[in-house]
Parts: structure tokens; C-alpha cells; sequence
């Protein structure tokens, strides 16, 4: 299943996490858009660890029905990890802070960083942090769309010629603690998209 797939499987959770006096949801050609009709307007946690827990479990093979009582460290990893870039990812006992930590990351930084930085800045350390046995590659994607789509810009997808690219602009970013390669990165896919669509209209 593409990973546009996947997101539009997920649109009925986005679209309950979204006040309905907020978020206006349409299908624009074949892909999902998610406009913010009053952007002025902030929900208390823009992402939560609940919030993503209930991601990896729907796309968690033979995992339970997502619950408002399940505690998302329950489904953390208990082993150490790397990521296949080779980056160490965080001990387990780390997790629950660090996740916490993330969420409140997301919220405050909405103000300071572009929504493009912001979604990127959320894709890499999600990654950094790895905090499930698998899906992390996924469920960052899903995030880094979650975000965009949130600020009105389309969701995007790293298509194979693209890996390269991609695996050299997060390591880069790891290795040199900046984040602009990587947001660059994500910066041209949203410009290359935007482009595809408005090709599509004329």
C-alpha cells in the first residue's frame, strides 16, 4: 500500500483530532487535503504521544484496538536500536520522556520555525527517537504529512530516486546538528508537489 494510501486511511482520525470548527477536509484530485480554516486558532497538544500511539497501532500488524487506557509506553522498544543509517538511537528507559518531550517540541515551536521546518524538524526526530520496535519509518512520514497538511500544504512522498537524497540529507543534519539539509529536503518535495498540482489544473 503507497503511503498516500495510508494516509487517507488515517484521514478520519486526523479529522476527529482537528476541532470541526477548525479543519476543513477535501479530496483534491487524487491526493488528501487538510486546510485549517481558522489558523489563528491552536489545539491544546498539536500531537501527542496518545496520538501517536494510536498511528503505530493502526499500522501495527496484530495489534490491539486502539484505546483511550492503553499507555503508550507499554508499546515502546526494550532494546537498545540502530537506525539503518547506523545512528544509535535513545536507551528505552529514555523513551516516555523523550516522547513527551517531543510532543511539547512540536506545540512550542510552531511559533518560531516555518510549518515546512516544523514538519521536518518532527520527521527527523521522530526518527532520532525511534521509539517502536518498527513502523518508525512510517509513522515519521506520517507526521512530517500530518503537519503539512495541517498548515494547508500538501502531503508528499519520497519516491525511489529520491532515497538517496534522503538518507544524505538526514545524515547530514544528524551529523552537523542542523537542521537545514534536511529541511531543504523537504522544502523541495513540497515545491515539486505544489508544482505537480498546479500542472494538473491548466
Amino acid at each position: 500500500m503507497s503511503h498516500l494510501e495510508k494516509l487517507l486511511t488515517h484521514a478520519d482520525y486526523l479529522k476527529k483530532k482537528l476541532p470541526a470548527n477548525e479543519a476543513s477536509f477535501q479530496a483534491q484530485t487524487d491526493s488528501f487535503s487538510c486546510l485549517l480554516a481558522s489558523p489563528g486558532k491552536e489545539d491544546a497538544h498539536i500531537l501527542s504521544a496518545g496520538d501517536i500511539l494510536k498511528l503505530y497501532l493502526s499500522l501495527a500488524d496484530d495489534a490491539p484496538a486502539a484505546r483511550e487506557d492503553l499507555l503508550p509506553e507499554s508499546f515502546y522498544r526494550t532494546c537498545r536500536f540502530c537506525s539503518p543509517e547506523g545512528y544509535s538511537c535513545p536507551d528505552p528507559e529514555d523513551l516516555p520522556h523523550l516522547m513527551e518531550h517531543f510532543s511539547s517540541q512540536i506545540y512550542f515551536s510552531r511559533h518560531t520555525l516555518h510549518p515546512i521546518e516544523l514538519a521536518a524538524m518532527a520527521c527527523k526526530r521522530f526518527l532520532d527517537i525511534s521509539p517502536f520496535p518498527g513502523k518508525n519509518q512510517e509513522l515519521s512520514l506520517l507526521i512530517l504529512n500530518y503537519l503539512l497538511l495541517r498548515a494547508g500544504y500538501p502531503e508528499i512522498t519520497v519516491p525511489d530516486e529520491a532515497k538517496e537524497e534522503y538518507h544524505k540529507a538526514l545524515a547530514s543534519s544528524r551529523s552537523v546538528f542542523d537542521m537545514v539539509p534536511f529541511s531543504e529536503f523537504v522544502a523541495e518535495r513540497v515545491c515539486e508537489k505544489l508544482e505537480s498540482l498546479s500542472q494538473r489544473e491548466y
